[in-house]
């Protein structure tokens, strides 16, 4: 079983590459509940509204 860290960063990976995540898949796929993988997308949201952004809207890493 992949700790949330770990899970979180397969899911924006996938997510970042052009591909979908589906609740129902990824909470078999991590052995968690789908209510899991819901909170994990709310979490990638969240980061990404609070990560600066420079002009044209491309995400910064300090």
């Amino acid at each position: 079983m992949a700790n949330k860290i770990e899970r979180i960063l397969g899911l924006y990976s996938k997510l970042i590459n052009g591909g979908t995540v589906y609740k129902a898949e990824a909470a078999t796929n991590y052995d968690v509940d789908e209510r899991s993988i819901a909170r994990d997308i709310s979490d990638i949201r969240d980061y990404l509204d609070r990560s600066p952004r420079n002009r044209r809207g491309a995400f910064l890493l300090s």
